[in-house]
């Protein structure tokens, strides 16, 4: 494992997030700096070797949760790519996945509860997690993304979505369901999805 730089609105390792697109560090955010490791990639498609950039892994205070998020960062101009995963994986689950897709710029967190982000106090709903997930893109400076929700991660994507539309360019949902009841609200829904076309 190595080492990486700082992050932070001071330069630490530590933040504290708040919503609304302003980072308030907190007090002790000067003087603990956190350890950032690499997460091992994958050789690329093409047995070319590793790829220039791997997942760099942080932490940050968002809403009053100490979350852990992985980011790999992109030298090309092709987007950001937010990963909610299913229920109880954590970041090292998508690792594969995010070694054979080369490009954008990657975001993902453990939420809370999972992998290293503490278990809460008390229980959220999908809304809490969407905005963590907001408050989260806010503290790295991110305005908008190509969302994928998968399984679990679906429902938070799709409501994501719908609370922070103007922040969702595309939505792709990956062996998810349509809501609690998992029927769509509109029968020409259910019928589309029933078509072959």
């Amino acid at each position: 494992m190595e080492a990486g730089g700082h992050i932070g609105a001071n330069g630490s390792g530590h933040a504290r997030v708040r919503c609304g697109r302003r980072l308030l560090p907190s007090a002790t955010s000067a003087t603990r700096h956190s350890r950032q490791r690499r997460v091992p990639t994958c050789s690329n498609a093409d047995g070319g070797g590793r790829h220039d950039y791997d997942m760099r892994i942080h932490h940050a205070n968002v809403l009053g949760h100490r979350i852990r998020y992985g980011l790999r960062a992109s030298a090309r101009n092709r987007g950001s790519l937010l990963i909610l995963n299913g229920l109880g994986a954590n970041i090292e689950l998508a690792q594969p996945f995010i070694d054979a897709l080369p490009g954008p710029t990657i975001v993902i967190f453990d939420v809370p509860g999972v992998g290293g982000s503490p278990t809460p106090s008390l229980p959220y709903r999908p809304s809490t997690v969407a905005r963590l997930a907001a408050c989260l893109l806010d503290h790295l400076g991110i305005d908008e993304v190509d969302l994928l929700g998968v399984s679990w991660g679906g429902v938070i994507a799709q409501q994501f979505a719908v609370q922070y539309a103007s922040r969702c360019r595309r939505l792709v949902l990956a062996a998810t369901a349509a809501g609690a009841l998992m029927v769509p609200g509109r029968p020409t829904v259910l019928l589309k999805m029933l078509t072959p076309r």
